[in-house]
């Protein structure tokens, strides 16, 4: 995955893009037809493109109405017979990481995904959903991430923790023990000590190793970063 991330590729997609995928799938040509199909007022399509923000979860939920591709609108090399070799990795953005963390979705293919050079582990991209992290990576950035067993965590390295009971985690390890690791902020308030917290490996549910992260360059996103 990483030597596929590095060449800079843009598989997310920028604000623009993605409204001109949105207008063309629902048959709409102007901004106020496509806000209407949405339900939103139109100078939000217009403040989606200034920001190069959208809102996802309305996005993929109209598209998941419409039956639309999803991989067609939000990623520019959804699956054909030139990804066949490649893994199909969930791109899964904010406003769904607490429905996912909590085991409400279960079915992965409602989501985007985006095609890395095939690994033999499962791979995750998530949109980072708090600032705890920067400036390291900053929230809404995009982690791309590999599974990694628990027995194979290690110092330093950064993860992302899915745990049913206790939420979301993006932290680096700092320490290791037979029971637990110590996650470490990148951004903390020495008046709440919070620089770290223990979490143990009973909790966790999936555990991911952060290998390259997504963020803008010239309005595209692309992927660099290489964590190793």
């Amino acid at each position: 995955m990483t030597q596929n991330a590095n060449k800079k590729n843009n598989m997310l997609l920028n604000a623009n893009d993605i409204v001109k995928k949105m207008k063309t799938a629902l048959k709409v040509t102007s901004n106020k037809q496509l806000a209407e199909k949405l339900g939103v007022k139109p100078n939000t399509i217009s403040s989606w493109k200034q920001r190069d923000s959208v809102d996802y979860k309305l996005l993929m939920d109209t598209a998941i109405k419409y039956n639309i591709n999803l991989d067609a609108i939000f990623t520019d090399n959804f699956y054909d017979d030139k990804n066949k070799n490649k893994l199909a990795t969930p791109f899964i953005s904010a406003p769904y990481i607490h429905q996912y963390t909590i085991g409400l979705i279960s079915d992965l293919s409602v989501f985007p995904c985006v095609y890395f050079t095939k690994v033999d582990t499962p791979t995750r991209i998530f949109q980072v959903p708090s600032n705890n992290m920067e400036p390291l990576i900053h929230q809404n950035a995009f982690v791309a991430c590999q599974y990694i067993a628990p027995e194979k965590l290690y110092e330093n390295a950064l993860v992302v923790f899915i745990s049913r009971k206790k939420g979301f985690f993006i932290n680096r390890i700092s320490r290791i023990f037979e029971d637990h690791v110590v996650l470490e902020n990148e951004k903390y308030n020495p008046m709440l000590n919070d620089r770290y917290l223990k979490f143990h490996l009973k909790d966790a549910d999936e555990t991911w190793v952060i290998d390259t992260v997504g963020y803008m360059i010239n309005n595209s996103k692309v992927w660099e970063w290489n964590f190793d």
